[in-house]
């Protein structure tokens, strides 16, 4: 089951990179709230979360943070050893 949630995860992140680079706030905004939905349910993501809450605060006024912060979460979640395991 965990890995059912974090590969869900990690496909909400994706789309809502993908939403990003076609200038679609909302979808991905929505995507990144499914994401963190998904992991937020799963035991050692604090790093994870932590910028996803970061980006979804910064869509409205800041997209290009909110996509560096994505690409931090990105990294995190695809890491060898991701956090949690």
């Amino acid at each position: 089951m965990r890995q059912l949630k974090f590969t869900r995860a990690a496909l909400h992140l994706l789309r809502a990179r993908l939403w990003l680079v076609e200038n679609n706030l909302g979808l991905a905004g929505d995507e990144v709230q499914q994401a963190r939905d998904a992991l937020s349910e799963l035991e050692g993501m604090e790093l994870v979360l932590e910028r996803l809450d970061q980006a979804l605060a910064d869509f409205a006024l800041a997209p290009l943070v909110a996509a560096d912060d994505l690409e931090i979460a990105w990294k995190l979640l695809t890491a060898p050893e991701p956090p949690g395991e």
